[in-house]
């Protein structure tokens, strides 16, 4: 969306400066400091974040990491904060860093190009510019930025992502003690399917081998008996 935003036009300068004024505002209530939000913002931009952020943070390969989008499918499933920004990304080719979104963040972004099965999008392009293959997507969620983190942002609309079931099974998913295998529904439920029981491996128990008899014992016996 920053990007979206930097491209000139009057209307949309106007917008951004507006923002980085709430941000400059909110940062002051809780630090006390006067914060630079306009390079705050230009920090999200996707140049600034593939030439400089992305190169110098490593990831921990021994911590699973797991990735989730959203993606409204529709303006009007949006929310009134998000609906123009999610038509005007929606426009933008995927190569130029738009494509499917939430408003703020497009699918290809939020995936960091990992592929996921039945998305229609040209991840071999992705994965380029978001080098994150040890990433594991775990859906494509129906529901804007706001509604992803639980902020309600609906007027007189059905939701369709419930972002508490969504939580609540995320943790249970995280639980390696957990028997089930869980996959995350764009609804925000989760399919829970047990896992299948694996049966101890049973050995067979050896017969001990019949003991042998002794030669020179037998030998010894009919010396004896002569």
């Amino acid at each position: 969306m920053v990007d979206m935003l930097n491209e000139g036009d009057p209307k949309n300068a106007k917008l951004l400066n507006a923002a980085a004024d709430l941000i400059s505002v909110i940062a002051r209530v809780f630090s006390g400091d006067t914060q630079d939000a306009n390079s705050a913002l230009q920090a999200l931009g996707r140049r600034y974040v593939l030439d400089y952020f992305n190169p110098i943070i490593e990831d921990n390969l021994e911590i699973p990491c797991y990735a989730v989008a959203g993606d409204p499918e529709s303006a009007d499933l949006a929310s009134p904060l998000f609906k123009s920004a999610y038509q005007d990304m929606l426009e933008i080719p995927v190569v130029e860093g738009g494509g499917p979104n939430d408003g703020l963040v497009t699918v290809q972004s939020g995936l960091f190009g990992c592929p996921l099965p039945g998305a229609d999008m040209d991840f071999e392009f992705c994965a380029e510019e978001h080098p994150r293959p040890h990433w594991q997507p775990l859906a494509v969620i129906q529901a804007d930025h706001a509604e992803m983190t639980g902020i309600p942002g609906r007027i007189c609309q059905a939701d369709v992502y419930d972002h508490l079931a969504a939580f609540v099974g995320l943790a249970e998913f995280l639980d390696p003690d957990a028997d089930m295998d869980m996959t995350l529904e764009k609804n925000g439920e989760w399919r829970r399917d047990p896992k299948p029981v694996t049966k101890p491996t049973t050995r067979r128990k050896s017969t001990p081998p019949a003991k042998a008899k002794s030669a020179k014992g037998t030998t010894r016996k009919k010396a004896q008996a002569a």
